[in-house]
């Protein structure tokens, strides 16, 4: 995915730049995951693994990194997924472009 906001002034403090939404076992599961950066004015590309071994964490229970088997729950149950579009706290614009989602295989 690509991410770029049209000014830097006042960044906000919100993490969770990604998140899946999936239902295990009648609860709600939501994997988060935190870009290494915020975008700056230019495009910036973003590729994430969607693995439980490559920065994903239980967002009800921060740090914790899920399972291979929960992750595989979840993305197979799918409800939501979220991507994070403010960065900052000041009137801004942020744009996001191409989003995709490979398989591996």
């Amino acid at each position: 995915m690509d991410l770029e906001q049209n000014i830097l002034l006042q960044p906000s403090t919100v993490t969770n730049d990604v998140r899946l939404l999936g239902k295990i076992v009648e609860m709600n599961t939501i994997l988060v995951f935190n870009l290494p950066n915020n975008p700056g004015t230019e495009w910036i590309t973003y590729s994430i693994t969607l693995a439980a071994d490559s920065g994903w964490y239980k967002e009800v229970f921060e740090n914790e990194v899920p399972t291979e088997l929960e992750m595989r729950e979840v993305l197979s149950i799918l409800e939501h997924m979220y991507i994070r579009g403010e960065y900052s706290r000041a009137v801004d614009t942020g744009s996001i472009d191409s989003v995709y989602l490979r398989s591996g295989n």
